[in-house]
């Protein structure tokens, strides 16, 4: 589970992320020290297009 901290908690800063197994992000979640992060789709490449378009 990808996790980004609204607050400072040990050695992460406001703003940082970090993948945590389900439970400890479950919990830094559920403490109102992070967000779940979705993951996102990487942007196709430049070349991709190309290829599909043939």
């Amino acid at each position: 589970m990808k996790v980004r901290f609204l607050k400072e908690y040990t050695k992460y800063a406001v703003g940082d992320s970090d993948d945590f197994p389900t439970v400890e992000g479950g919990a830094l979640v559920a403490l109102g020290l992070a967000v779940v992060v979705k993951e996102e789709a990487p942007a196709p490449k430049k070349g991709d297009k190309a290829a599909a378009a043939e």
